[in-house]
């Protein structure tokens, strides 16, 4: 049997789906009188995520049956989309879409039967910053400096901006910053510093955050570096990371 919507649903969770009714078939149609919402907002707090919602299934009577997208935590925040907005939209013009913060608000409303089969939607908290980092995407540039690869996400991060920031941390105080260098909204590109240290090779762990404006990655990338004192550089050459690098995060 169908199981519709009611209410508000706070959805706590970083990814998911959310529909106005599960469905016995895929031609069951959505229930007439219908009111309900759903709060998105991920464990990642304001200002440390963004949430990608995207519709699946679109298909709602034109006129007094709508669904809503607001950018914040109720109907008062700025209206993304609302669909339909006339009887020629469809689901091809349905684009994704990108909330400011760590917040959505979904709004489902309906009157008279229609025999039209509701939405089903998205959606997917982007934590800002460090997501993960492989030691196999770490390697030595033509120049010899060093360069670690991690996803994230870089959506509000503009192409060329030069306000997205690597801060390394050593295990002793010392910290170190470069500008990251965005490959896509999911990737960027870190340049280790060239840290140097007397005597025998020294093996420590180094914290990396990134830094958009005033907004920093709630958790950092803790890897290990491998100082080689016959270099001037810190390495986490390939090699090197490879075989003694321990990367979480």
């Amino acid at each position: 049997a169908d199981s519709f919507c009611q209410g508000t649903s706070d959805v706590a969770t970083s990814t998911g789906s959310i529909s106005d009714h599960v469905r016995a078939s895929s031609s069951s149609p959505y229930r007439p009188y219908s009111s309900c919402s759903w709060l998105l907002a991920p464990a990642g707090g304001l200002g440390s995520c963004r949430i990608v919602f995207e519709f699946t299934l679109a298909d709602l009577a034109a006129g007094d049956d709508y669904v809503a997208v607001y950018d914040g935590a109720n109907t008062a925040a700025p209206l993304l989309r609302r669909y339909p907005e006339s009887s020629n939209d469809n689901l091809g013009r349905l684009q994704p879409l990108l909330s400011s913060d760590c917040q959505l608000f979904v709004r489902f409303v309906t009157k008279l039967y229609t025999g039209r089969v509701g939405f089903v939607a998205t959606f997917s908290g982007l934590s800002l910053g460090i997501v993960s980092a492989s030691p196999n995407v770490a390697s030595t540039s033509a120049d010899d400096t060093t360069v670690v690869t991690v996803a994230g996400s870089f959506y509000e991060v503009p192409d060329g901006s030069s306000a997205l920031v690597c801060v390394f941390e050593r295990d002793r105080g010392e910290t170190a910053s470069s500008v990251a260098d965005k490959l896509s909204n999911q990737r960027a590109h870190c340049e280790v510093p060239a840290w140097e240290r007397a005597g025998a090779d020294t093996v420590e762990v180094v914290q990396l955050y990134l830094q958009f404006g005033s907004v920093q990655s709630p958790t950092p990338l803790a890897f290990t570096l491998v100082l080689d004192s016959t270099v001037t550089s810190l390495s986490p050459a390939s090699a090197h990371i490879g075989a003694e690098g321990a990367v979480s995060g």
